[in-house]
């Protein structure tokens, strides 16, 4: 998606959201392509959106996050410490 600076900001080069078609470089007119078709989502497409709720919820009970994975076929997804405020006042991990 080619982008261009627009004063502070950045936004797309090309009419509406700025997709092209990679194969032909016309823009992607998104409703167009909507239908009632079953799509069969990938692992990642599901796991990837799990990984995301965790790491806002660990965010939310004040945890410093680490790292995190977002790939299915990994066995640790997420790494986070002790709440700030725990290892603040010398309660440790």
């Amino acid at each position: 998606m080619p982008m261009r600076r627009q004063g502070e900001t950045w936004e797309p080069a090309e009419p509406g959201r700025g997709l092209l078609d990679v194969h032909t470089l016309e823009p992607v007119i998104s409703p167009v392509l909507i239908s009632d078709e079953k799509i069969v989502m990938t692992d990642w497409e599901l796991q990837d959106p799990v990984v995301k709720v965790v790491r806002d919820q660990l965010t939310k009970e004040d945890r410093d996050l680490i790292s995190w994975n977002g790939d299915h076929r990994a066995n640790d997804l997420s790494g986070f410490l002790e709440p700030i405020s725990s290892r603040n006042s010398g309660s440790g991990c």
